[in-house]
């Protein structure tokens, strides 16, 4: 039987939303957000990708950020 999740998992999760596409579809731009343990705050900021194969990259710092549109 597996274990149980346990209420600090929630501190190693990572959640993403709210996907952009450029208008040529060359780049995709999304929320990332966590809850960080230190302060049990959720804090966001916007990631930028090039397609098909990019990796993301942090295109705002936070810590609120959101709604990335092209």
């Amino acid at each position: 039987m597996p274990k149980p999740i346990a209420p600090d998992f929630v501190y190693k999760l990572t959640s993403v939303s709210e996907p952009s596409l450029s208008p040529d579809g060359s780049r995709l731009a999304f929320v990332r957000s966590r809850v960080y343990a230190d302060t049990a705050e959720v804090r966001s900021q916007i990631m930028a990708m090039d397609l098909p194969d990019g990796s993301p990259v942090e295109f705002t710092a936070g810590p609120k950020d959101g709604r990335p549109t092209f």
